[in-house]
C-alpha cells in the first residue's frame, strides 16, 4: 500500500536529527547576524543567507513530498536510484530516502547546502549544472532524474552565461540526462518563475517559449503545477 502525503511528511520528520538540524540553524542564525545590515560581496554568502529558507523543513517537506509523489516514488516497487540536479540541500533526496530510495544530488559550492545535507544524511555533491555541458561522467543507472524549482538556467546566482538558456540548451540537458537513466527511467522537471526584474516578466518561466512546448510534447503527464513527468524513451 503507497503512503499519503501526510504518512510521508510524518515519516520524514519523525526520522530526521532534529537536534543537530537546529543546531546547524542556529549556527548561521548567528553568522547571518553577524553580517548585520552590510551587503556582502561574497556571492556565495548572499545565495546562502537567500536560501536558508531551507531550514524551515514543514514547507519543504511537503513541497516536496508533492513531487515525490508526481513521481511515483511512493508506489514503486523497490529502491530506485535518483539524481537531482540543483538539488538545493536535497530535501527531495531525503523525501526519496524515506521512501526506501537512494541518490545523489549536484549544486553549486556551498558549505551550508553540504551541512544541510550532512545533517539530511544524502549524497550531495558540488557540481553545477552548465549550458552544452555534459552531467559528470560516473553518473549513470538513475531510474528517476529531477530538476525541481531550478535556476541554474538562468543568471540569479550561478556562473551560467548572461543570456537565459534557449531551447537549444535544454534539449542539450533532457537528452544528455535521458542517456543516464535506466530502461524505463523517466525525469521530472519542475521550472522555476522568474520573480527579480529581468528582461524577462516575472511570473513566467523561459525566456524561449518553445522551451515550454517542448517539455508539453515529451511528458507524459503535465501537472496542475506545472511539473513535467517525461520518459527517458522520449527524448533519445
Amino acid at each position: 500500500m503507497s503512503l499519503t502525503a501526510k504518512d510521508i511528511m510524518e515519516k520524514a520528520s519523525a526520522e530526521l536529527d532534529n537536534s543537530a538540524w537546529e543546531e546547524l540553524r542556529g549556527d548561521y542564525d548567528r553568522k547571518f547576524a553577524a553580517q548585520g545590515e552590510t551587503r556582502s560581496p561574497d556571492k556565495i554568502f548572499r545565495l546562502e543567507k537567500n536560501y536558508s529558507k531551507y531550514f524551515d523543513l514543514d514547507k519543504w517537506f511537503r513541497y516536496h513530498t508533492r513531487h515525490a509523489i508526481t513521481a511515483g516514488l511512493h508506489e514503486t516497487d523497490g529502491a530506485e536510484r535518483i539524481l537531482d540536479l540543483g538539488c538545493g540541500a536535497g530535501v527531495f533526496l531525503y523525501i526519496g530516502k524515506v521512501l526506501g530510495h537512494e541518490g545523489v544530488g549536484l549544486d553549486l559550492a556551498s558549505e551550508m547546502y553540504r551541512q544541510m545535507a550532512g545533517v539530511l544524511d544524502v549524497d550531495w555533491r558540488a557540481s553545477p549544472i552548465l549550458a552544452n555541458t555534459p552531467l559528470p561522467d560516473d553518473l549513470h543507472g538513475f531510474d528517476l532524474i529531477s530538476a525541481i524549482a531550478i535556476k541554474f538556467d538562468r543568471l540569479d546566482w550561478g556562473p551560467q552565461s548572461a543570456e537565459p538558456w534557449t531551447l537549444s540548451e535544454w534539449e542539450f540537458l533532457l537528452r544528455d540526462a535521458a542517456t543516464r537513466l535506466n530502461p524505463g527511467g523517466r525525469l521530472l522537471i519542475k521550472p522555476n518563475y522568474h520573480i527579480h526584474p529581468t528582461d524577462i516578466q516575472p511570473g513566467v518561466f523561459f525566456k524561449d517559449a518553445r522551451i515550454f512546448d517542448f517539455l508539453s510534447d515529451v511528458a507524459i503527464k503535465v501537472t496542475p503545477n506545472t511539473e513535467f513527468l517525461i520518459p527517458g524513451s522520449a527524448l533519445l
